[in-house]
């Protein structure tokens, strides 16, 4: 699943506006640097350890871990060599919303517009095992695809909402000038990094000076500027490199590396692979 910011991909279909993804570890660690979209992601780990950043927080979640993370948030996943293996599903709350004017729009509606959310924490409460039980009912819709599975998902993450509110889960969502600009960063990020962008460059941008922008940068995403746009460039060639048959020399140019030898030798430092072993093994070296 390649990390998008504000993600410009459509997770699901406008009919069916559901996705679920699963994600699988290998012999080398993976992240999903600093992004954001507008669906609400329930994140369920099968196996391993998954290490998550959900706005301000950090959590490490072992089998059996669920954790949520509401619209708009910005957030990342990180996993070292184990054997990881994580589902993640995500969907828009708007989805959910009914076309008649009824109650459910009292709940609904704040979700949507992100007025309120949920905990980030879902193991270990009160809602732990139900939740799960409508998680893997409604993963199992979603691969047979029986007649009328649409309904039967929708019903599973309505019922999830139901017991997050009823469990006392929520929490009011206070908005912060800086979430926003923040998110513009990460976009702008998102649709540059294939370029030579620079940190002056982005500073600028964003009306801050170089040295400003730098400390800022790292002290709100956790890596520095030039780790962030060097990891964003690495997981978009590793997509392309396991998606597509594109030359390793055009791929490496396309994601912003200047040269062929010096995208082998990043993609080797970061990937412990050479991009060709890497097409090779398909992504699970």
């Amino acid at each position: 699943m390649h990390p998008e910011l504000k993600e410009a991909v459509l997770h699901g279909t406008q009919e069916y506006p559901f996705a679920l993804y699963r994600v699988r570890g290998g012999g080398h660690g993976r992240s999903t640097p600093p992004h954001w979209h507008e669906e609400t992601e329930l994140v369920y780990v099968e196996a391993g350890t998954l290490h998550l950043t959900i706005g301000e927080e950090s959590f490490t979640g072992n089998a059996g871990g669920l954790f949520l993370v509401n619209g708009g948030q910005i957030h990342s996943m990180t996993f070292d060599r184990s054997e990881t293996q994580y589902l993640t599903i995500l969907f828009p709350t708007s989805s959910l919303l009914f076309l008649n004017l009824d109650g459910s729009r009292n709940f609904l509606l704040p979700l949507s517009e992100h007025k309120t959310g949920f905990v980030p924490v879902l193991t270990g409460t009160q809602v732990y095992d139900v939740v799960r039980e409508d998680i893997f009912r409604l993963m199992e819709l979603h691969i047979r695809k029986p007649t009328a599975y649409q309904l039967g998902v929708k019903a599973c993450l309505l019922d999830i909402v139901c017991r997050l509110y009823a469990g006392e889960m929520t929490v009011k969502r206070a908005r912060k000038p800086e979430d926003a600009t923040c998110r513009e960063i990460l976009t702008y990020l998102q649709d540059h990094f294939s370029t030579e962008v620079s940190l002056g460059a982005a500073a600028q941008r964003f009306h801050m000076s170089e040295k400003y922008f730098s400390r800022f940068f790292k002290r709100t995403f956790g890596l520095t500027f030039v780790d962030y746009v060097n990891h964003l460039r690495m997981e978009r060639a590793a997509e392309l490199l396991t998606t597509t048959d594109l030359p390793v020399t055009e791929i490496g140019l396309e994601c912003g590396f200047s040269s062929a030898s010096y995208f082998t030798k990043r993609f080797k430092a970061r990937m412990g692979l050479t991009p060709r072993a890497y097409r090779q093994n398909r992504g699970q070296g």
